[in-house]
């Protein structure tokens, strides 16, 4: 019975050993979570098929049509964790969304256009309004790419909500 409990410990001992001498290796294969240098910020990030004046045109539709359904959720949320889960769970509404605006964009090559929607942390450059200026870094962004998505592109500040502050300014 002795030798039992006293063999029942040992094994316990060396899991806990193997446990504590992989942690590290198990640790380092996680990838770890990004960074954002302004993690209290969420963008809306509209990369266009191209830069012909007719995807530009397009880009823009697509922006309106989003900002038109989810900007006045926006302005009663509080947290931007908060503003994350709204944007998360709603990845399929927010491709119906561009793929509608597609459609009425018509054309045969847009009826093969893809949509891409991802919730990421990505770069952005320094961008000035008229009412503030944001640095250039990292910052938590909703990114919906239309086609193949190298097409200029557009960005406003989502959460808190200033887009409508943006799409007045064109």
């Amino acid at each position: 019975m002795r030798t039992r409990f006293h063999f029942s410990l040992i094994i316990l001992l060396v899991m806990m050993l193997l446990g504590l001498l992989l942690q590290p290796v198990i640790g380092a294969s996680a990838p770890p979570p990004p960074i954002c240098d302004y993690s209290q910020l969420i963008r809306l990030h509209v990369v266009a098929n191209s830069n012909s004046p007719e995807d530009q045109r397009l880009k823009e539709q697509v922006r309106d049509a989003i900002l038109k359904e989810f900007g006045p959720q926006f302005k009663a949320i509080e947290q931007r964790e908060q503003a994350q889960q709204v944007l998360l769970s709603s990845f399929k509404r927010i491709e119906e969304i561009a793929r509608t605006e597609i459609q009425r964009a018509g054309g045969q090559i847009k009826e093969s256009y893809g949509v891409r929607v991802e919730y990421g942390c990505y770069q952005f450059p320094e961008k000035t309004y008229s009412f503030a200026t944001l640095p250039a870094g990292r910052y938590w962004a909703l990114r919906v790419t239309l086609g193949k998505g190298i097409g200029n592109n557009w960005w406003c500040v989502l959460y808190p909500p200033v887009c409508h502050l943006t799409t007045e300014e064109k």
